[in-house]
């Protein structure tokens, strides 16, 4: 909507509405498609968002899976969730 108000939109060749992720499974599902958790990394991120509230919007979180490629592997998973967390992705 902004696009269009602002007469930006004919920029553009394609444009997708893509719902907020709103479910773990479909943070998950995101993640394990960018290859950048381990298995164990992808278990772990499971275990710590059960019983979580996931809202956030697909080129938010591409952002943060960006980000945290440039993260020291020992570091990324917790730095994901801490981001996740103050970009209200994750209650």
């Amino acid at each position: 909507q902004v696009l269009e108000d602002m007469e930006l939109l004919s920029a553009f060749s394609t444009i997708l509405h893509v719902p907020n992720l709103s479910t773990p499974d479909h943070l998950l599902s995101v993640l394990e498609e960018a290859e950048i958790f381990t298995k164990e990394e992808l278990t772990s991120l499971h275990a710590k968002l059960q019983g979580k509230r996931v809202f956030i919007g697909i080129k938010k979180l591409l952002g943060l899976i960006d980000m945290a490629r440039q993260v020291e592997p020992s570091y990324r998973v917790p730095k994901f969730l801490s981001k996740l967390e103050e970009e209200g992705g994750l209650e």
